[in-house]
């Protein structure tokens, strides 16, 4: 009778195993499922953000931003793909030469740096005038092609704000020859000499720019073979490059990097949610990646909640880190 229950015994644990095998198999598979389908949701979102902000409509984008649900998977997800070993530890490498960045302070950089970066200027040049005002350390990110683009540009020069050309790149729902595709500067299957007119294009718009990040190009940065010649045409003009980050596969601040070029990655999307709380929680978590990895750089937009955040921000709540501009993060990273 003992042996019997044994042996049944023995026979119920190894159903159990099974049994908890194919549930974890399946809920593996579920999960990764429901992340592909909030991907494709995030490029559909991403769309209809940028029309509303191209048509000016910001009743739309704040029922596109507040009724998104997206946040914490861009929050942690997102911001824990940027920080790979690997990455971090060729991220904080030293760069070799000077640097000689416009705008760029004699800093201390004994403390961990925090960079802000603000994207889609360019739509509005009075938003741009608001954003002028705001007396933390900044550096915006200008799109080139626009009506507004030499106007936001002035207001930045004459402010002394040093700005970045957001170059738009191809992301992974654009279909050729479709509106997104059409308004892309840098494209899969471009030649070296069509990526090289294309950077060359952005700056005749912007001359003074410190450097480039991506606007949208989840597509466009995950191609090796079309990131190599773009930062080859930045290092030939001594500019850095930030990598937004729209994309896990992102290879662009790999590939920057391995090529000399100034480099740094977005850590995390600060205004996600148009949200006063959810935004300095965004920061919170900006100042602790900074602090653990020596440096970090967070991303917002030119909306009115985010400008109304930004003026109210006080830096010096923030002990222990510095604020600082991208031509300032590029110069402490180059230093010996």
């Amino acid at each position: 009778m003992r042996g019997y229950l044994k042996k049944r015994k023995e026979r119920l644990y190894a159903w159990a195993v099974v049994i908890f095998i194919f549930s974890l198999g399946g809920t593996l598979l579920g999960m990764a499922q429901w992340r592909r389908a909030h991907l494709d949701h995030y490029d559909d979102w991403e769309k209809s953000i940028h029309e509303a902000v191209e048509m000016g409509e910001e009743e739309t984008l704040i029922t596109l931003i507040a009724s998104d649900d997206l946040g914490d998977l861009l929050s942690s997800q997102r911001a824990g793909w940027v920080l790979e070993p690997s990455l971090l530890e060729e991220g904080n490498k030293h760069l070799s030469g000077e640097v000689p960045y416009r705008y760029a302070r004699e800093i201390s950089c004994d403390l961990p740096r925090v960079a802000i970066v603000v994207d889609d200027v360019g739509y509005n040049a009075a938003m741009a005038r608001k954003l002028a005002k705001i007396p933390i350390p900044l550096t915006w990110a200008i799109i080139p092609g626009l009506k507004g683009t030499r106007p936001c540009s002035k207001v930045a020069d004459e402010a002394n704000i040093p700005y970045m050309v957001h170059m738009p790149m191809q992301a992974t729902g654009d279909k050729k020859e479709g509106r997104w595709y059409d308004l892309s500067w840098i494209v899969s299957g471009q030649s070296e000499a069509a990526v090289q007119k294309a950077v060359a294009r952005a700056l005749e718009e912007l001359p003074d720019a410190v450097g480039m990040n991506n606007h949208r190009g989840s597509l466009s940065t995950m191609d090796e073979a079309l990131m190599v010649p773009f930062v080859k045409a930045l290092g030939e003009r001594r500019l850095g490059f930030i990598d937004s980050r729209t994309i896990r596969g992102s290879v662009a601040y790999k590939t920057a990097r391995h090529h000399g070029v100034p480099a740094a990655y977005n850590s995390v999307f600060i205004d996600h949610y148009n949200d006063e709380k959810f935004m300095k929680e965004q920061l919170d978590r900006l100042v602790m990646l900074a602090k653990r990895h020596g440096w970090a750089v967070g991303i917002c937009h030119i909306r009115s909640g985010t400008l109304k955040m930004l003026a109210q921000l006080d830096v010096a709540q923030f002990g222990g880190v510095r604020f600082v501009t991208v031509p300032e993060l590029f110069s402490c990273l180059g230093r010996p």
